[in-house]
């Protein structure tokens, strides 16, 4: 099993509007001279929980460019993906987008949730720093 201990804590995304959008990125930290890498270590692997069903055809979708895959969300379904290959290296077929939402009154929600390399600190001020990064 995996140790709580190297989970982050999860992070609830929410789009609501015609428009709302998440550009194309990867969850491995991406500039290895990244204080954060040595503090927390790398994103190894992302689970994205959805909250809600967004109907077919109106945007929200999960994309995934490279591998020329979109999911489209589906309430208590999750996507499970690895940021890094087995030698640690980043996967640059990971990088991702939320699609922009292209219906008024279509709502997605999700909870992502990333896994590091290592245990997390447990000391309260880098916790605390952790929560609003």
């Amino acid at each position: 099993g995996l140790d709580e201990a190297f989970v982050e804590p999860p992070r609830l995304v929410r789009y609501s509007r015609p428009g709302d959008t998440f550009e194309p990125h990867v969850d491995w930290v991406v500039d290895a001279t990244d204080s954060q890498l040595g503090l927390l270590g790398q994103r190894v692997a992302t689970v994205l929980v959805y909250l809600n069903s967004v109907p077919r055809h109106v945007g929200g979708e999960t994309h995934f460019p490279r591998l020329g895959l979109s999911v489209t969300p589906s309430a208590g379904s999750a996507l499970l993906w690895p940021n890094v290959a087995a030698s640690g290296m980043p996967l640059e077929d990971t990088q991702h987008a939320a699609l922009p939402l292209r219906k008024a009154g279509v709502v997605k929600t999700a909870i992502n949730i990333w896994v590091r390399d290592r245990p997390l600190p447990s000391d309260p001020e880098t916790l605390a720093n952790l929560y609003l990064s």
